[in-house]
Protein backbone atom coordinates (compact mmCIF):
# COMPACT_ATOMS: atom_id res chain seq x y z
CA UNK A 1 0.00 0.00 0.00
CA UNK A 2 1.38 3.32 -1.20
CA UNK A 3 1.34 5.95 1.47
CA UNK A 4 0.63 8.37 -1.14
CA UNK A 5 -2.78 7.09 -1.07
CA UNK A 6 -3.33 8.80 2.07
CA UNK A 7 -1.93 12.01 1.38
CA UNK A 8 -3.66 12.53 -1.86
CA UNK A 9 -7.39 11.77 -0.22
CA UNK A 10 -6.23 13.87 2.62
CA UNK A 11 -5.52 16.74 0.23
CA UNK A 12 -8.99 16.68 -1.29
CA UNK A 13 -10.54 17.42 1.76
CA UNK A 14 -11.28 15.87 5.40
CA UNK A 15 -12.38 16.99 8.86
CA UNK A 16 -10.15 17.74 12.06
CA UNK A 17 -11.06 14.19 13.25
CA UNK A 18 -9.54 12.65 10.27
CA UNK A 19 -6.15 14.63 10.07
CA UNK A 20 -5.69 13.85 13.49
CA UNK A 21 -6.45 10.30 12.97
CA UNK A 22 -4.37 10.34 9.84
CA UNK A 23 -1.22 11.54 11.88
CA UNK A 24 -1.51 8.87 14.26
CA UNK A 25 -2.16 5.84 12.57
CA UNK A 26 0.45 3.26 10.51
CA UNK A 27 -1.10 3.61 6.84
CA UNK A 28 -2.19 0.41 5.35
CA UNK A 29 -4.54 -1.63 3.91
CA UNK A 30 -6.06 -2.31 7.78
CA UNK A 31 -5.98 1.31 8.21
CA UNK A 32 -7.80 2.21 4.94
CA UNK A 33 -10.29 -0.60 5.94
CA UNK A 34 -11.19 1.00 9.28
CA UNK A 35 -11.33 3.99 7.92
CA UNK A 36 -13.83 3.03 5.08
CA UNK A 37 -16.25 2.04 7.60
CA UNK A 38 -15.79 4.42 10.32
CA UNK A 39 -16.28 7.39 7.85
CA UNK A 40 -18.35 6.49 4.93
CA UNK A 41 -18.80 10.66 4.45
CA UNK A 42 -15.89 10.86 3.04
CA UNK A 43 -17.30 8.41 0.38
CA UNK A 44 -20.08 10.18 0.17
CA UNK A 45 -18.91 13.50 -0.45
CA UNK A 46 -16.15 12.65 -2.63
CA UNK A 47 -16.43 9.33 -4.24
CA UNK A 48 -16.29 10.51 -7.78
CA UNK A 49 -12.77 12.22 -7.24
CA UNK A 50 -11.14 9.24 -5.02
CA UNK A 51 -12.76 6.70 -7.93
CA UNK A 52 -9.55 7.20 -10.18
CA UNK A 53 -7.16 7.69 -7.26
CA UNK A 54 -8.23 4.30 -5.60
CA UNK A 55 -7.87 2.66 -9.46
CA UNK A 56 -4.66 3.95 -9.48
CA UNK A 57 -2.75 2.77 -6.14
CA UNK A 58 -4.63 0.17 -4.92
CA UNK A 59 -3.15 -3.56 -6.13
CA UNK A 60 -5.09 -6.54 -7.06
CA UNK A 61 -3.86 -7.90 -3.63
CA UNK A 62 -5.32 -5.08 -1.92
CA UNK A 63 -8.73 -5.36 -3.47
CA UNK A 64 -8.87 -8.62 -2.54
CA UNK A 65 -8.16 -7.77 1.25
CA UNK A 66 -10.90 -5.23 1.48
CA UNK A 67 -13.26 -7.83 -0.47
CA UNK A 68 -12.84 -10.01 2.69
CA UNK A 69 -13.88 -7.34 4.99
CA UNK A 70 -16.91 -6.74 2.57
CA UNK A 71 -15.58 -3.28 1.30
CA UNK A 72 -16.01 -3.93 -3.22
CA UNK A 73 -14.33 -2.01 -5.31
CA UNK A 74 -13.98 -2.47 -9.12
CA UNK A 75 -15.32 -6.24 -8.25
CA UNK A 76 -17.33 -8.86 -9.67
CA UNK A 77 -18.26 -10.94 -6.52
CA UNK A 78 -20.87 -13.42 -4.71
CA UNK A 79 -21.27 -13.53 -1.22
CA UNK A 80 -23.57 -14.51 1.27
CA UNK A 81 -23.50 -11.55 4.27
CA UNK A 82 -24.12 -11.90 8.18
CA UNK A 83 -24.58 -8.63 9.99
CA UNK A 84 -21.85 -6.05 8.73
CA UNK A 85 -21.37 -3.00 7.00
CA UNK A 86 -21.02 -3.29 3.24
CA UNK A 87 -19.05 -1.17 0.57
CA UNK A 88 -19.92 -1.48 -2.85
CA UNK A 89 -18.19 1.56 -5.48
CA UNK A 90 -16.23 2.37 -8.35
CA UNK A 91 -17.67 -0.37 -11.30
CA UNK A 92 -18.13 -3.10 -9.45
CA UNK A 93 -21.26 -5.63 -10.20
CA UNK A 94 -21.85 -7.36 -6.68
CA UNK A 95 -24.58 -10.89 -6.09
CA UNK A 96 -25.32 -10.46 -2.22
CA UNK A 97 -27.48 -12.79 -0.49
CA UNK A 98 -27.93 -11.64 3.29
CA UNK A 99 -28.83 -14.39 6.10
CA UNK A 100 -31.95 -14.69 7.74
CA UNK A 101 -31.97 -12.43 10.91
CA UNK A 102 -28.82 -10.52 9.57
CA UNK A 103 -28.71 -6.69 10.45
CA UNK A 104 -26.94 -5.18 7.41
CA UNK A 105 -25.79 -1.60 6.69
CA UNK A 106 -25.02 -1.13 2.46
CA UNK A 107 -23.69 1.89 0.84
CA UNK A 108 -23.36 2.01 -3.20
CA UNK A 109 -21.40 4.35 -4.58
CA UNK A 110 -19.86 5.16 -8.46
CA UNK A 111 -21.70 2.85 -11.18
CA UNK A 112 -22.14 0.04 -9.12
CA UNK A 113 -24.55 -2.62 -9.49
CA UNK A 114 -25.77 -4.86 -6.92
CA UNK A 115 -28.23 -7.62 -6.92
CA UNK A 116 -29.30 -8.12 -3.14
CA UNK A 117 -31.86 -11.13 -1.73
CA UNK A 118 -32.77 -10.24 1.73
CA UNK A 119 -33.22 -13.16 4.05
CA UNK A 120 -36.20 -14.00 6.27
CA UNK A 121 -36.61 -11.92 9.14
CA UNK A 122 -33.64 -9.84 7.98
CA UNK A 123 -32.99 -5.85 8.83
CA UNK A 124 -31.19 -4.34 5.64
CA UNK A 125 -30.56 -0.30 5.33
CA UNK A 126 -29.16 1.26 2.14
CA UNK A 127 -27.67 4.39 0.80
CA UNK A 128 -27.51 4.91 -2.82
CA UNK A 129 -25.34 7.49 -4.68
CA UNK A 130 -23.80 8.79 -7.84
CA UNK A 131 -25.31 6.24 -10.54
CA UNK A 132 -25.54 3.33 -8.32
CA UNK A 133 -28.34 0.32 -9.04
CA UNK A 134 -30.09 -1.76 -6.76
CA UNK A 135 -32.26 -4.60 -7.48
CA UNK A 136 -33.62 -6.26 -4.45
CA UNK A 137 -35.53 -9.79 -3.60
CA UNK A 138 -36.62 -10.01 -0.17
CA UNK A 139 -37.87 -12.61 1.65
CA UNK A 140 -40.91 -13.20 4.26
CA UNK A 141 -40.67 -10.39 6.93
CA UNK A 142 -37.44 -8.82 5.95
CA UNK A 143 -37.30 -5.04 6.65
CA UNK A 144 -35.60 -2.88 3.92
CA UNK A 145 -35.15 1.01 3.96
CA UNK A 146 -33.40 2.54 0.91
CA UNK A 147 -32.19 5.99 0.77
CA UNK A 148 -32.33 6.76 -3.06
CA UNK A 149 -29.68 9.92 -4.14
CA UNK A 150 -28.11 11.37 -6.92
CA UNK A 151 -29.16 9.59 -10.20
CA UNK A 152 -29.13 6.10 -9.02
CA UNK A 153 -31.22 3.54 -9.54
CA UNK A 154 -33.82 1.50 -7.06
CA UNK A 155 -35.66 -1.96 -8.08
CA UNK A 156 -37.85 -3.49 -5.32
CA UNK A 157 -41.33 -3.98 -4.69
CA UNK A 158 -40.75 -4.75 -1.00
CA UNK A 159 -38.41 -1.74 0.22
CA UNK A 160 -39.38 1.51 1.68
CA UNK A 161 -37.38 3.85 -0.28
CA UNK A 162 -36.61 7.43 0.56
CA UNK A 163 -35.46 10.08 -2.52
CA UNK A 164 -33.39 12.43 -1.31
CA UNK A 165 -31.11 15.34 -2.32
CA UNK A 166 -27.66 15.34 -0.62
CA UNK A 167 -25.80 18.39 -0.72
CA UNK A 168 -21.95 18.01 -0.54
CA UNK A 169 -19.99 20.31 0.98
CA UNK A 170 -22.08 19.41 4.51
CA UNK A 171 -19.97 16.56 6.00
CA UNK A 172 -22.07 14.90 9.03
CA UNK A 173 -19.06 15.74 11.51
CA UNK A 174 -17.89 18.98 11.06
CA UNK A 175 -16.71 21.68 8.63
CA UNK A 176 -14.74 20.41 6.37
CA UNK A 177 -11.55 21.87 4.95
CA UNK A 178 -8.91 21.48 2.47
CA UNK A 179 -5.18 21.44 3.05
Amino acid sequence: MNNNLFEIVRNIGICETGKRYLDKEKKDIDFLIKVWKRWPEYLIEHSTQVVDIFREYLSENDKSILEESNIYFDSIANNIIDSDTVFVSGTSKIDLEIKDWAVVKIYLFDDSNLNLRCGQNSIVNVECYNDAHIEIESKENSRILVFQNDQSTVVSDKAKIVKKTYKRGEVFNGSETVK
